[in-house]
């Protein structure tokens, strides 16, 4: 065991012969469950917590120092030493208890933000594929059913606003797009409201350019009955006017039945919560970020299968499994969906292994490239 020099606790901390303890030190203390402790104390638990079982010789030593910095040879001798030492050991034995608590509690914190965040971005990634396939691919392919309006719903201010600009952004090549402020004047929203469908109409005529309307505070038009707003919202998709309408609501329950019920008047309503990622949450538990960048995903409760990014990290689009088992690379393969909602895995387009009976995985081919160990890669195609 190597213990500490008592010079180095002699440079950091002071002594007061009444006490034992600087006011300075006092200072530094907090408290814990089983009291207060100083700093002193608290440093020595926290270096004793490394020296594994040979920390209460270490505790000892520390011990002895205080006592001889307390009391002279003399009063030594009327003084029960082992004593002493015993309750300064006991005492630190309980802060031991405490910071390791402490220490666990911090990590199940940290493992509880990652694990939010993570569903977070899950969420948002699930949220992207249900609009490309609901929305973006049909304007890609110039379709003549292209949705006229899109609700997202949430508490997550943040995560829908960046989703209404993910869908302008997406876009842009085959909209123009305006942002309005909607007024509380019901008057001033439809005038303003039929005027862009005018505008879109000459628009897509001249240009084949539609438009996207960003429409901030929208919903609270859409909490009432409004015949003039179902008839223009009806109208917009029956007549598949080049328009489309993106708009943000918290609860989208507080909506008019007219509205939300309807699915002509808002073709696309995504609701940005868990209940979206029902399927996939479950497997997502037992998906932990590993030191390396990638993830370890627990295949049971003793076994874990690391994942990357392919090309040591470099390649978005392919998905890495680091096992040479069949079954773990089934696995992965039947919960695909899962890990493409996680934000590292969000771009993949193959997954990519080296696994010996390639042949026994369905869709798995070999390719001509090989690991740094010359293992033959073999590659599987996503099919969203």
């Amino acid at each position: 065991m190597k213990i500490q020099p008592i010079s180095t606790y002699k440079n950091n901390y002071s002594f007061k012969a009444s006490n034992g303890i600087d006011y300075e030190d006092i200072l530094l203390g907090k408290n814990y469950p089983s009291g207060r402790y100083s700093g002193f104390d608290i440093d020595i638990a926290e270096r004793s917590l490394k020296l594994g079982e040979d920390w209460q010789d270490y505790v000892r030593v520390i011990s002895e120092y205080l006592l001889d910095q307390e009391y002279n040879w003399f009063q030594m001798m009327f003084i029960n030493t082992e004593k002493l030492h015993h309750d300064y050991i006991y005492r630190i034995s309980k802060l031991r208890v405490d910071l390791l608590n402490e220490y666990i509690q911090k990590i199940k914190d940290e493992q509880a933000n990652v694990f939010k965040e993570t569903i977070s971005n899950a969420i948002t990634n699930k949220t992207k594929i249900m609009l490309k396939k609901k929305f973006i691919t049909k304007i890609i392919g110039d379709s003549k059913d292209v949705p006229t309006a899109i609700l997202i719903s949430g508490k997550n201010k943040k995560a829908k606003e960046d989703i209404l600009n993910w869908i302008c952004e997406q876009s842009k090549s085959k909209y123009q797009i305006e942002e309005y402020d909607c007024p509380d004047d019901e008057n001033r929203l439809m005038h303003y409201l039929d005027t862009q469908k005018d505008y879109s109409e000459n628009r897509f005529k001249r240009s084949k350019v539609r438009t996207m309307l960003k429409l901030n505070g929208f919903d609270k038009h859409l909490k009432n009955d409004n015949p003039e707003l179902k008839d223009f919202l009806y109208n917009l998709s029956e007549d598949k006017t080049p328009m489309t309408i993106i708009f943000e609501t918290e609860d989208a329950k507080e909506l008019s039945t007219p509205f939300i019920g309807n699915q002509r008047r808002i073709p696309i309503k995504i609701a940005m919560n868990e209940e979206l990622i029902k399927d996939e949450i479950k497997t997502m538990m037992n998906f932990i970020p590993n030191q390396f960048g990638g993830y370890k995903y627990r295949i049971n409760e003793e076994k874990f299968v690391n994942l990357y990014l392919g090309g040591f990290g470099f390649q978005k689009n392919v998905l890495w499994i680091d096992s040479k088992e069949v079954e773990d690379v089934k696995n992965i393969i039947k919960n695909i969906k899962a890990v493409k909602l996680l934000d590292k895995f969000k771009d993949v387009e193959f997954i990519e292994c080296a696994i010996k009976d390639y042949s026994e995985v369905t869709g798995l081919k070999l390719t001509t490239r090989c690991t740094t160990d010359f293992k033959r890669i073999s590659q599987y195609k996503i099919n969203d």
